[in-house]
């Protein structure tokens, strides 16, 4: 299925007809500017005042997928769209930064279903199961079906010509048998219960607490922490939503034949969507805006010691630096 032994590329096809420069320095800058922003925004998430709660344990989780595959289908991606670089140019390790991407593609999907089922169940006695010890079982479920589409699916491979990840890595060179071959039932089934799980998931929480979203959690909870779980709420359903939608573009890439310009705007969307975690944290998340600010940040004012005033009583004085 992955032979590329008698596979001739510059015979089959000019180099020329396989590069789209300006595409590849597109998702390549823009996953540049990404991951340092992720990066900063991990920083943050892994700070104890915030990492102790387990809704960013999730996050964190989340973090770590995006780190891992933005650098594939934003780098590496462009890096093969502006040298018109093949899978049958480094077979090996493209099949093995294909089982990366597409593992970590799983494991972020049942990921964000594990958010969303923290974030509904954090209104009710439920929410005991998410906290302690009890969040590592949760946040197992994903590194095993990560390391299970690794070693059980046939690997996403990103091919220049047709701009985007697919599984058969010869699509728009050669014919080579019945192309269903390479295809993942098993993926295409996980994506199809994404795509219906999740809004679910938030649907029954929107119709159930309609009072929450509007007014807070409870007339207990003081207004600071209100509005700091109304926002969480809505960054975890921003997020969710992100996926959700970059799911439904690949899925359909499954089941039906597009073209290629739907190939490369899917996967445009995908680097985009990998790319907003960050940017929904630090202009609605205060608590990772604080965090990074006290960061960066020098210190305005510095205490040098008593003085006395007129009145002979002393005090500090400080001086801005």
């Amino acid at each position: 299925m992955y032979n590329c032994t008698f596979i001739k590329m510059n015979e089959l096809m000019p180099i020329e007809e396989r590069r789209n420069v300006a595409y590849g320095i597109v998702i390549g800058l823009l996953a540049f500017i990404f991951v340092w922003l992720y990066l900063f925004c991990l920083y943050a998430l892994t700070r104890r005042e915030v990492r102790d709660k387990s809704c960013y344990k999730i996050m964190i989780m989340l973090a770590i997928y995006d780190l891992i595959t933005l650098p594939t289908t934003g780098l590496v991606a462009a890096y093969q769209s502006i040298s018109g670089v093949t899978f049958c140019d480094a077979p090996i390790t493209f099949y093995v930064i294909g089982m990366f991407t597409l593992g970590a593609w799983m494991g972020y999907t049942y990921a964000t279903v594990i958010l969303a089922l923290n974030r509904v169940f954090f209104t009710s006695r439920i929410r005991e199961y998410f906290d302690g010890t009890y969040i590592y079982g949760w946040l197992c479920v994903p590194l095993f079906f990560s390391l299970y589409a690794m070693w059980s699916f046939h690997p996403a491979i990103y091919t220049p010509i047709v701009g985007g990840y697919i599984f058969n890595p010869f699509t728009g060179v050669l014919d080579v048998g019945d192309d269903h071959s390479y295809d993942n039932p098993q993926h295409t089934v996980s994506n199809f219960a994404f795509i219906m799980g999740l809004p679910s998931i938030y649907l029954y929480f929107y119709l159930k607490n309609k009072y929450f979203l509007k007014k807070g959690m409870s007339a207990g909870n003081s207004t600071g922490n209100t509005e700091r779980e109304r926002s969480l709420f809505i960054q975890c359903v921003l997020l969710s939503s992100l996926v959700c939608a970059a799911t439904v573009g690949y899925t359909l890439m499954q089941i039906m034949p597009v073209p290629t310009w739907y190939i490369c705007l899917s996967h445009f969307l995908w680097v985009v969507m990998q790319g907003c975690p960050p940017i929904i944290f630090l202009t609605m998340n205060k608590t990772i805006r604080n965090i990074l600010w006290r960061s960066i940040s020098p210190k305005n004012l510095s205490t040098v010691g008593p003085a006395s005033n007129s009145h002979g009583s002393t005090a500090k004085v400080s001086i801005r630096k």
